[in-house]
């Protein structure tokens, strides 16, 4: 996958030889390609950066409901479904493009995080 710019456009391209792929890929658009890689990176970057929201001080106040064993990837992905399906439903209520969706997005994640285990940082 590459990212060619030019005067007018920014177009990814994707090379591959299985047909199924071509095929299908050739119905994406650039906003598709550009709202995926982005989604793609910030929930890369909310499981490696994971221990940053959920550190060891928070764990020893917050509620057992809140620290079972595995809960930062469980609330990480719930928090994160849960937004996208509000980012998807501005699509076509605002019609809002993919930055305004993918800002729209993280900034909704870390809103939630911040509701549930802000309390118990301090």
């Amino acid at each position: 996958m590459w990212l060619e710019h030019s005067a007018e456009t920014n177009d990814i391209f994707v090379s591959t030889s299985n047909p199924a792929v071509v095929a299908k890929a050739s119905g994406l658009k650039q906003d598709e390609w550009l709202r995926a890689l982005g989604k793609t990176f910030g929930m890369l970057a909310a499981f490696i950066f994971r221990h940053l929201v959920f550190i060891e001080d928070m764990f020893a106040r917050a509620p057992d409901f809140l620290t079972f064993t595995g809960n930062s990837y469980i609330f990480i992905l719930s928090f994160a479904l849960i937004t996208f399906i509000a980012a998807q439903s501005t699509k076509a209520a605002r019609d809002w493009h993919a930055p305004a969706r993918i800002i729209y997005f993280a900034g909704a994640h870390i809103l939630m995080l911040a509701t549930f285990f802000g309390p118990y940082y301090f």
